[in-house]
């Protein structure tokens, strides 16, 4: 706890060491755009989350309750698609910026197998359930999953 402080300390110091350049009214304005971004990267974290779980969530008769048991492919809205993000709660943006994330996440080897995959003949997102449990689906996410600096990249 008093390591936490020291440092949000030490960020407040060289804050004011950049007012000193810069209008106090500048510097808030970054402090309050970096924390938006932050809290939106962890609400698009949140919805993915959600929409993992809902992924794997099992009917006891049929199976997937969700996703198409033979394909994979996901019957339900996700929070990148067009229309999807609304019944998360993210705005347009965020899930804009969350489905470029979500692509990018797709070509990036270091992450391996992605928990979601896209097939842009069918335009349909796929579940990689072969590869992949609801708790391997969570812990890739937490790996993986949308950081603040990803985010504003994928704002431009």
């Amino acid at each position: 706890m008093i390591e936490e402080f020291a440092e949000r300390k030490n960020g407040i110091a060289a804050t004011t060491l950049q007012a000193g350049r810069q209008r106090l009214g500048n510097v808030a304005a970054t402090l309050s755009r970096r924390g938006r971004l932050k809290a939106s990267a962890e609400l698009c974290n949140e919805a993915v989350g959600v929409a993992i779980c809902l992924c794997y969530e099992a009917d006891t008769f049929d199976g997937p309750a969700n996703v198409d048991g033979a394909t994979g492919r996901i019957l339900i809205p996700l929070p990148w698609g067009e229309s999807g993000h609304r019944k998360y709660g993210l705005r347009s943006t965020e899930a804009a910026s969350l489905r470029r994330y979500m692509f990018d996440l797709q070509d990036h080897a270091a992450a391996g197998a992605p928990v979601f995959t896209y097939d842009p003949v069918s335009r349909s997102w796929y579940l990689n359930f072969r590869d992949r449990s609801s708790t391997s689906a969570m812990e890739y996410w937490e790996r993986w999953g949308l950081n603040e600096a990803a985010y504003r990249e994928r704002l431009r």
